[in-house]
């Protein structure tokens, strides 16, 4: 045991009441986890990975532990293990942990409530407070001596969890990528100007409620939100924080869509058409997407429906911000997408393009909404 800590950060964890074997009853280490589930964020999210931490709660839990005397780069600050005292704090560990990429479960907190200690998914420890959120270690006794010795954390990186969402699975670069329970190789992404503010768990249901979808958290997964229904399908909610913009994308299924491009065609009367009998969009998600444009207006810059397989749709919208940051109208138009918004604030030089290759277009707050379908010149 001499062995598993240095002699410092053992006299703290004597000095609170630790000893070498100590272990939590089982009732004990349940009724931390009970309060944390009575927690509850906005729209009902719920934090419920916790296999993790029982190890380091049945060993450590109920402790508070602090030295005095100055540590190696700051003070260390007195710290407690018991996630009760973080339930408050559920909405900032599940917006983190979607941030991260991580699933995080609270272990405590640092100060006099400055900071709140989690552990994720991968069994690594950090601190979160109003400046940032701290790497202190890839296991709890890493982080012990962090936290004991007062050495300065550094800030969580990517290798930490901070991984971006489009990354694609490199065995498999032909196949469309599985996007939870279903392929949904399609779907509409919405380009909207990055800023500080877009933190994933405000930013994110705020957006939805705008276009007039009901955000419901994810029972198990508490950094995911569901949409149950948009455009007569249920769809994937996927953030994607590029350089520029952050983009919301709604991912559905082709058959579903296929099957509502079927029936607009049989019914005539779901949508309009063009002098030549042409379509020019009548299946739900087509409403949907013409009214989501209006509402995001005057924020929205971009915006796409696409249903045309990709191997990868989130890494295509990826790449497609090029186009948008560099307003490459032209490059924009060339990619087919079924429906195009371009905002009116920018000159995407498209009056030019469509002049000479004209398009069916949609009355739309705030710009323009061209589709797939030409239209005689």
């Amino acid at each position: 045991m001499a062995d598993r800590f240095n002699p410092e950060v053992e006299a703290a964890l004597r000095d609170a009441g630790w000893t070498p074997g100590r272990h939590l009853s089982p009732d004990a280490v349940t009724a931390m986890h009970r309060a944390v589930a009575a927690g509850r964020g906005r729209y009902d999210g719920q934090l419920t990975s916790a296999y993790l931490a029982d190890p380091v709660l049945a060993e450590f839990g109920g402790l508070v532990i602090a030295r005095d005397g100055a540590g190696v780069d700051l003070n260390p600050r007195p710290f407690a293990i018991d996630p009760s005292l973080a339930v408050r704090n559920v909405e900032t560990l599940i917006d983190v942990g979607r941030a991260m990429g991580s699933t995080l479960y609270p272990l405590g907190v640092e100060g006099m409530d400055e900071a709140v200690l989690a552990i994720t998914d991968q069994g690594k420890v950090i601190s979160i407070d109003p400046v940032g959120e701290w790497f202190l270690g890839n296991t709890f006794d890493e982080a012990l001596d962090t936290l004991v010795t007062g050495r300065t954390p550094r800030p969580v990186g990517p290798e930490d969890g901070r991984t971006p969402p489009w990354v694609p699975p490199s065995e498999h670069p032909t196949e469309s990528l599985p996007l939870g329970s279903l392929r949904r190789p399609v779907g509409a992404a919405f380009f909207l100007p990055k800023t500080p503010f877009n933190l994933h768990y405000m930013w994110l249901p705020n957006t939805l409620i705008r276009m007039g979808i009901v955000p419901l958290a994810d029972p198990t997964n508490p950094g995911r939100f569901n949409v149950n229904e948009w455009g007569g399908m249920r769809c994937e909610v996927h953030v994607l924080d590029l350089d520029f913009y952050t983009v919301l994308l709604l991912a559905f299924d082709l058959r579903d869509y296929f099957d509502q491009r079927a029936e607009a065609t049989r019914e005539t009367a779901a949508g309009a058409t063009g002098e030549d009998g042409t379509r020019i969009d009548g299946t739900t998600v087509g409403r949907a997407f013409q009214v989501a444009c209006s509402a995001l207006a005057p924020d929205l810059q971009a915006a796409f429906l696409h249903v045309h397989r990709v191997p990868d749709l989130l890494r295509f919208a990826a790449e497609v911000e090029l186009d948008v940051v560099t307003v490459d109208g032209d490059a924009l138009l060339d990619r087919g997408f079924d429906m195009l918004y371009l905002t009116d604030q920018v000159d995407y030089d498209v009056a030019g393009t469509l002049e000479i290759r004209p398009r069916y277009e949609l009355p739309v707050s705030g710009g323009r909404l061209v589709l797939a379908d030409t239209r005689p010149s």
